[in-house]
């Protein structure tokens, strides 16, 4: 797989791209992982957009900011290095804190976004947020590697037991390549739920969107946020796990083609 640099005021961010022809189509990744989440579902994407999956700030080999973004950080960023790529119309869409970031990305480049997908959109009630938040601190690295142990098995306890462990060890490896600031990405969701940023940029969405999920319970949640965008389509991938782009990556593919294909093509 081709892979490369652009260069932004902020520094370099790293792609990963599939597909020569048909619009252009930029995902981004879920805290802490890296473009390499969306690797399985690139060459299916590749066969009919020109599809870029950035490393956000501060992940896989992207050059790190000097501290923690929010949500708005990220998207800026994305979006000069968008720019670099393009200065059309482009779809886009994320996963958890990508989907955050995509949200963002939306409102700064209204009018260009021409389908925006969404997989577990980060639209919590405030129990929600309070649990999800009791999870978020800094990382301590310990002496005897036990902190990548850690990182390992909650992969594990998140996308199964039976994960595959070749992938397992890549997507763990992203974990450790940025272990001292993986929460970043986490602690700018947290700002952005808190802040109602969530549910005002779900209200102000003007393109077609698509909310994409497993048949787990991040499905619930992306009903709910489907209810608020007026004209939107929910869809559930057939036995599937999340994320979507790893453990579905065919089915995941097929959707999201079929979705933009549709109205705003």
């Amino acid at each position: 797989m081709k892979k490369g640099y652009v260069d932004t005021k902020f520094g370099q961010l790293h792609y990963r791209p599939d597909g020569d022809s048909g619009p252009f189509l930029f995902l981004v990744h879920m805290t802490p992982l890296s473009s390499r989440q969306c690797e399985p579902c690139l060459p299916y994407l590749g066969k009919a957009t020109r599809a870029y999956a950035f490393d956000n700030p501060g992940y896989g080999n992207s050059d790190p900011p000097a501290g923690p973004l929010s949500i708005g950080g990220y998207a800026e960023r994305l979006l000069e290095a968008i720019r670099q790529v393009t200065p059309g119309k482009f779809a886009i869409g994320g996963f958890g804190t990508g989907a955050a970031i995509a949200l963002d990305i939306e409102r700064r480049a209204k009018g260009s976004v021409s389908h925006i997908f969404l997989c577990g959109t980060p639209l919590y009630n405030p129990e929600q947020l309070r649990e999800k938040s009791a999870l978020v601190g800094a990382p301590q690295l310990s002496t005897d590697g036990s902190h990548l142990m850690k990182a390992w098995a909650e992969r594990q306890i998140h996308w199964g037991a039976d994960l595959d462990p070749a992938l397992l060890n890549r997507l763990t490896a992203d974990v450790a390549n940025v272990y001292e600031r993986y929460h970043w990405g986490l602690l700018a969701v947290e700002e952005f739920v808190s802040s109602g940023e969530t549910e005002r940029l779900h209200d102000q969405l003007s393109c077609p969107a698509l909310f994409l999920s497993s048949d787990t319970k991040v499905a619930a949640s992306n009903k709910a946020a489907s209810l608020r965008v007026p004209g939107s389509t929910f869809e559930i991938v057939p036995e599937s796990r999340e994320p979507l782009s790893v453990m579905a990556p065919k089915g995941f593919s097929r959707s999201l083609l079929a979705f933009m294909q549709g109205p705003g093509a």
